[in-house]
């Protein structure tokens, strides 16, 4: 059976992507703005992404079963009391017939994200986003085939962050400079002794609870502007709005960096009650975590770490909205029959092969190389301090790059961090995270399981502080990923080279892609960008390129 599934809508969309399930195994994922270069693909359908993967596939439209989305459109919209474009819909889908096309509810579609590749048949499931259909915080309790919801509320955490990074300058969407801001603060006991009476999760009564109602509006099919206005009234009596980014983190920039230290510390102190909570009633010890919350790594390191029922987690890497289309997809495999327990792996979008690259490369007039030894080769370069992009094998899926579209580079010296910020057009205070074989974790941080996807924040011993300093954020803490061969076979091998050759156990990476843009899907993006960033060297598959040599 070949299920198709979908995220992303002309009116309120975003992080639209496609995913392409057969008899029940991810065949296909790709997200829209990767094809369109538009970050987010904000209100747009995914007709590049579903292009690309019928092309991949070798289909037509009419050789899939069933498409999947991943709202439930007539509810959202009726929830708002309008009417769904049923038929504005059906248009990118010609020719399409209207009973195979199956909507799913978005938290139950993130659910699915997270539970069935997960590898645990038995667990609890946090949602945790801005807002679905309606309700913006979930929990289910998932066992073998079955998902059942059993809370939700309306309550988002997710609007209740993105308050916070507008309240420090950031735009809605920055959330992530937020994060990064976080370890530079200390507590404001004031503002939290508040929080703590406003917005909390009552056990007793099983009930989020927080300051302020939202009435639902018939002009917008969410109600993120009225959460966000509710909250910034709130924090205005605590702090100004910047209303400027924070781009030199200056000692004025202090007391930003406390607020949202305070704000993030409050979210994750609610959160760690609700799960516990719910760990200890559903007697559950592995936790799956979906919604664009969860790509929160500082929190999933506090729910690991700190929440004693809780012994393993995953989280979606796609935990975003991009995620719901393979939600989506295995919630409809699911009820439809299929086996869709999986190991997660995120390498399945687009490729190219060798040929094509060496085509662009001739038609560019690139000068490149063929090392014989493409790994060895790499990692005596990054040895020397050269800072390395990556394209490489199939496009991962998810906001963070994960080795086949990365930048690389020495994690020696903490100069390093700040020089490879200024060449992504980044703030130089924001981290950078490490990747490292998964044998070498424990030697490096401490954590209990591996992390493979960049979802969780652990701490550094004293070995990473002392030989990785430009991979360590100021709290001692990394956003790690773990490779095991199997998982990503030339980042293994570099990883291992590089250690041969200079005693060093990880590597710094980042995504290949400047601020503003989205990750590399295409070796005309990666030659632009390369040359564009002024990196020093450029894999480009089998090929090695030297910018000096193509000035």
């Amino acid at each position: 059976m070949n299920i198709i599934g979908l995220t992303g809508h002309t009116e309120r969309g975003h992080d639209g992507s496609v995913c392409l399930l057969q008899n029940g195994k991810i065949t296909y994922l790709a997200e829209e703005e990767r094809f369109s270069r538009k970050k987010h693909a904000y209100d747009c359908f995914p007709s590049l992404a579903l292009e690309r993967c019928l092309k991949f596939a070798g289909l037509t439209l009419e050789d899939i079963d069933y498409f999947a989305t991943g709202w439930d459109y007539p509810v959202w919209y009726n929830n708002h009391n309008r009417k769904w474009d049923k038929e504005e819909y059906m248009s990118h889908l010609a020719n399409v017939k209207e009973e195979k096309i199956i909507t799913v509810n978005h938290h139950y579609a993130h659910a699915s994200s997270a539970y069935f590749p997960s590898g645990f048949k038995s667990a609890l499931v946090l949602v945790i986003d801005g807002q679905g259909e309606k309700e913006a915080t979930s929990v289910f309790v998932a066992d073998e085939r079955k998902l059942e919801r059993v809370f939700e509320s309306d309550v988002s955490f997710g609007f209740f962050f993105s308050a916070t990074t507008k309240q420090c300058g950031f735009k809605v969407g920055e959330e992530g400079k937020t994060m990064g801001l976080v370890p530079y603060g200390e507590l404001n006991k004031t503002l939290k002794d508040y929080l703590n009476k406003i917005f909390y999760f009552d056990c007793e009564k099983e009930k989020l609870v927080q300051p302020f109602d939202v009435v639902q509006t018939s002009d917008s099919l969410d109600e993120q502007d009225q959460y966000i206005d509710a909250w910034l009234e709130i924090f205005n009596k605590f702090i100004a709005r910047k209303t400027e980014r924070i781009v030199d983190l200056l000692p004025e920039h202090k007391v930003y960096a406390d607020f949202a230290y305070t704000c993030q510390i409050h979210m994750e102190d609610v959160v760690k009650t609700m799960v516990g909570h719910y760990a200890t009633k559903y007697k559950k010890d592995k936790l799956c975590i979906a919604g664009g919350v969860g790509l929160s790594c500082k929190m999933n390191a506090k729910i690991l770490y700190e929440v004693n029922q809780i012994k393993d987690i995953f989280v979606q890497p796609a935990a975003n909205d991009g995620g719901v289309s393979l939600g989506s997809a295995l919630y409809v495999a699911n009820q439809k029959g299929d086996d869709v327990f999986q190991t997660m792996n995120p390498y399945m979008g687009s490729s190219y092969t060798d040929e094509e690259i060496l085509k662009v490369l001739n038609e560019n007039k690139i000068k490149y190389s063929k090392p014989e030894n493409l790994e060895k080769e790499v990692a005596y370069l990054l040895a020397q301090n050269n800072i390395f992009a990556v394209f490489n094998g199939r496009l991962e899926f998810g906001p963070r790059a994960l080795g086949n579209r990365s930048i690389l580079a020495n994690p020696k010296d903490v100069d390093t961090w700040y020089k490879l910020n200024a060449l992504k057009g980044r703030e130089l205070w924001r981290p950078l995270a490490p990747i490292l074989r998964e044998e070498n974790t424990k030697e490096l941080f401490n954590i209990s399981q591996t992390s493979p996807f960049m979802t969780i924040a652990v701490k550094a011993t004293q070995l990473a502080q002392e030989n990785i300093p430009a991979a360590v954020h100021v709290d001692q803490t990394a956003r790690i990923q773990t490779v095991a061969e199997k998982q990503n076979k030339f980042i293994y091998d570099v990883l291992k080279e590089f250690e041969m050759q200079s005693g060093i156990k990880a590597l710094i990476n980042t995504s290949f892609n400047k601020r503003g843009e989205p990750i590399i899907e295409s070796p005309e993006n990666a030659i632009r960008s390369f040359m564009e960033m002024q990196l020093d060297y450029l894999v480009l598959g089998s090929y090695l390129i030297r910018r000096k040599d193509n000035e």
